[in-house]
């Protein structure tokens, strides 16, 4: 599990960069193609459409070539019309056969993508948050109170170490090079 938290002064920004973040971490697991059901599912909704597309196409054509033969349409060439009549069904049973295929691995597919837990799963989506997560106000002033008081007593020893230097004859000669 993936916790994702940004903090900032402006509580709504904090929310929109967090869920701007999760938007963006969900599209790109979904272009890297992580869930390959997704991209099986999709390959089979292709081939499906093509396949009826096909089907209905053959069934035009076996519906032309028949209404031909009905209005007494026969040429001389009859029995090249009865062997085209023929591959035509016979093509469109095997389209309906793959059709058939298709359509039963595509409910299988949906059945699969149904039972099992995504790669990338949203739990919840970043809020506002009601109070504010940083130091509260009186550690924040404890915390400068020592850090002032420390301070001040590095900046007194530092300038009685200093006034020491400048009371000594010989520490002067040794800072300034003239011995």
């Amino acid at each position: 599990m993936l916790s994702i938290s940004f903090t900032d002064i402006d509580p709504q920004f904090a929310q929109e960069v967090v869920n701007y973040s999760v938007e963006y971490m969900e599209n790109m697991f979904e272009e890297l193609g992580v869930d390959k059901n997704k991209r099986q599912k999709q390959n089979l909704e292709i081939n499906l459409k093509n396949t009826l597309q096909e089907i209905q196409s053959l069934e035009r054509e076996t519906q032309t070539l028949g209404h031909t033969i009905a209005r007494g349409g026969q040429t001389a060439d009859g029995l090249s019309v009865a062997m085209e009549m023929t591959r035509l069904q016979m093509e469109l049973e095997a389209q309906k056969q793959v059709y058939t295929q298709l359509k039963t691995q595509y409910e299988l597919l949906k059945v699969e993508m149904a039972s099992e837990t995504p790669v990338f799963q949203i739990l919840e989506l970043a809020e506002v948050p009601d109070r504010k997560s940083g130091p509260s106000r009186g550690m924040l002033c404890i915390i400068v109170t020592f850090a002032a008081g420390f301070l001040a007593i590095m900046l007194a020893f530092m300038l009685e170490a200093i006034e020491n230097v400048k009371k000594d004859p010989e520490a002067m000669k040794k800072l300034t090079g003239k011995e």
